[in-house]
């Protein structure tokens, strides 16, 4: 990005314009997108494998519709097309590692889990940051990591054997939006 030298004069001036480890110029804004990036990572690398034992599941299934942009009427009445089914788990949970605090796990999806196996639940653990759009359709959104909270989505569990062995493996149906393409 090219800075007139009467803007660099005023921002220096003002201190709304800094230079950065190597000397370039850049605007305040600037700096906060610099930080943003320096700590965001990629959706993969902040899923996080944790240990629980299961106290408790309840699952509900629930029947899936959709309407096509194409066919949405405004005054009237728009078709709605069936497509199908779809799981949602509820666990409540204890932690192995008791600097975890999660006590319930959300799983979308089928998985034969009970109460009182062992399983691995692949937690993705981050928070969004998204800059505004500007009117050249500009605008980025970074991950960036966070706490564990009380209640958490899981995007793959693992049942375990008391001796730690993966008896079974199940991908919550957004597991994909995480995997590392």
């Amino acid at each position: 990005m090219s800075i007139s030298k009467k803007l660099i004069e005023e921002g220096c001036r003002t201190g709304s314009i800094t230079t950065d480890k190597h000397g370039n110029f850049i605007k305040e804004g600037d700096k906060e997108i610099k930080d943003l990036e320096s700590r965001s990572k990629h959706l993969y690398e902040l899923t996080f494998p944790v240990r629980f034992e299961v106290n408790e599941v309840n699952g509900k299934s629930y029947q899936t519709s959709m309407t096509p942009n194409s066919e949405i009427r405004i005054g009237g009445e728009s078709p709605v097309y069936n497509t199908g089914f779809t799981s949602r788990l509820v666990l409540k949970v204890n932690s192995y590692d008791k600097s975890i605090s999660v006590t319930e796990l959300i799983f979308e999806g089928y998985c034969p889990v009970l109460a009182g196996n062992d399983i691995s639940a692949l937690i993705p653990k981050f928070k969004e940051e998204k800059l505004p759009f500007y009117l050249d359709g500009s605008g980025r959104t970074f991950y960036l990591d966070r706490k564990f909270k009380k209640k958490e989505i899981t995007i793959r569990i693992s049942i375990l054997s008391p001796k730690g062995t993966v008896l079974g493996t199940y991908d919550a149906v957004n597991y994909e939006d995480f995997a590392k393409k």
